[in-house]
């Protein structure tokens, strides 16, 4: 989310809806630009975040659309330079007492530099990898909020194509299906039990034997305990059935957990963990995300962030087996009500048998954020 200190941002009134706009440009010099150590680049650049969101609705639809992008120029990298882009949207719908639907879908356009297993010498070109994702999320769900029993009914869908270096990326792209049922159940005034079970649908464009089929059973929870805490915690047992012959189906146990704080009104502490099958690796592969971030206004116009992420690739070959470690912290001071002055600085570690995934790398910047 844009850094926003003094206050959050107020929006511009557009008729009954609100927009949110906002733009950081920062100055930065980044340590190891591409990620093969013996290729070790340092370079300064500057790095443009518009974003601008619209929210809408009544008292029983409410819907935001948004863009997100990011514009990177390398002084001494030129073939690092990217531009992304992120085109989301949500919304919720109350059909009845009983019956609620919630949307979320998103369109990516993004490249892959960093923390990859890339380099110069394998792409041999002057750009990024780049690649398209779409995602589509609808969850309806049956049953009264203050009722006992609750009904969750989801599917998600997803896609990734690639954009360049045919060579490297032929048939990695993939479409994924999975459908998803819960029994939600109240225990509590604030705390529901859940059970269900999900079947994810994966298949690759190389039409090699790669795709999949994965039946997961979780139970878990979700609460609210006081207007301070709340989130969502389920584990559960995936097995997956690849269609080629040769490979061996695989078993992992799965968590999704998201939990948050807010010690004061000041201050917020997130924890997220996720474990599941990859998808975006050529073995059979298990990842793990954990993060934990921590947002503190110290005063009216200063404000720090502090993120520490870990992804774990565990796999049964060296080609995708690794670590990546990431610890960031940045700061905000308000110039004015709308003006912010910003840096940041972080740290990325990654560690493998594979050189080219075995490295470190320094980020440092300063800017501006206009955020109204």
């Amino acid at each position: 989310a844009p850094l926003q200190a003094i206050a959050e941002a107020d929006g511009i009134a557009v008729g009954n809806s609100r927009v949110y706009p906002s733009l950081r440009a920062e100055w930065f010099d980044a340590a190891n630009v591409f990620p093969a150590e013996a290729e070790s680049v340092d370079s300064t650049g500057l790095l443009l975040r518009p974003e601008l969101t619209l929210r809408t609705g009544t008292g029983d639809t409410q819907f935001a659309l948004g863009y997100e992008g990011a514009f990177a120029r390398y002084d001494d990298a030129s073939e690092a330079d990217f531009d992304d882009h992120r085109v989301f949207g949500e919304g919720e719908v109350t059909f009845s007492s009983r019956s609620r639907l919630a949307l979320t879908g998103s369109v990516t356009e993004k490249h892959i530099l960093y923390g990859a297993n890339l380099s110069r010498s394998l792409t041999g070109g002057d750009e990024p990898i780049t690649y398209q994702e779409s995602r589509l999320n609808i969850a309806h769900t049956y049953g009264a909020s203050e009722a006992r029993g609750n009904l969750r009914t989801t599917l998600y869908w997803g896609a990734r194509d690639y954009d360049n270096y045919a060579g490297l990326t032929d048939g990695l792209g993939f479409t994924t299906i999975t459908p998803e049922v819960a029994l939600l159940y109240a225990v509590s005034s604030d705390t529901r039990a859940l059970a269900g079970l999900s079947y994810e649908m994966l298949d690759y464009e190389s039409g090699d034997g790669s795709d999949s089929n994965t039946l997961t059973l979780f139970t878990g929870a979700e609460w609210e305990a006081t207007g301070k805490t709340g989130g969502s915690a389920r584990i559960g047992v995936g097995k997956r059935d690849y269609d080629r012959a040769s490979r061996d189906d695989a078993t992992a146990v799965t968590i999704s957990a998201t939990a948050y704080w807010t010690p004061q009104s000041y201050s917020r502490i997130d924890l997220r963990v996720n474990r599941n099958f990859a998808v975006d690796t050529v073995s059979n592969t298990v990842e793990t995300r954990a993060s934990l971030s921590w947002r503190h206004d110290w005063t009216s116009r200063f404000r720090s962030f502090v993120d520490l992420r870990r992804t774990d690739y565990a796999s049964d070959t060296d080609t995708d087996d690794r670590t990546l470690d990431t610890a960031s912290l940045r700061l905000g001071l308000g110039i004015t009500r709308a003006l912010i002055l910003t840096g940041e600085v972080a740290q990325e570690w990654s560690t493998s048998p594979s050189d080219l995934l075995d490295f470190e790398r320094d980020w440092v910047s300063v800017g501006l954020e206009l955020a109204l």
